[in-house]
């Protein structure tokens, strides 16, 4: 999308790599999505990364009933997989949402990229 819209690299990186990091900030993988205030909350629906995640974890512990934890007394131990989820704030059932989320993204992201390379030809 970046590279279509914008004719040099540096003035692609520069608008790609803030996106990127709100993406990956929203998406859940370096922090809680519970946890993340309202007025930046709403950025992690635009995120691939948190349906991605979601769908990935839930996928993973899903069925899991037994975690073996060998670790100190003050370190907290999530025993099963549906703590696991919990504790992330994720849902066995929104996994056929993300799906469906992850396409749209996909499908939205490539048409700005076509409309910015077809904006980029029109010009010359």
């Amino acid at each position: 999308m970046f590279s279509a819209m914008f004719e040099s690299l540096p003035y692609a990186m520069v608008m790609l790599v803030p996106f990127l990091m709100m993406l990956l900030i929203t998406g859940g993988l370096m922090v809680n999505l519970a946890s993340l205030p309202p007025y930046v909350g709403w950025i992690k629906y635009f995120s691939w990364f948190m349906y991605s995640n979601e769908a990935l974890t839930v996928v993973q512990w899903e069925g899991v009933k037994n975690i073996t934890c060998e670790t100190g007394p003050h370190v907290p131990c999530l025993t099963e997989g549906r703590s696991v989820m919990q504790k992330f704030t994720f849902n066995y059932q929104h996994v056929p949402m993300d799906l469906v989320c992850m396409t749209v993204l996909f499908i939205c992201f490539h048409t700005i990229g076509f409309l910015g390379l077809m904006s980029r030809a029109r010009r010359k």
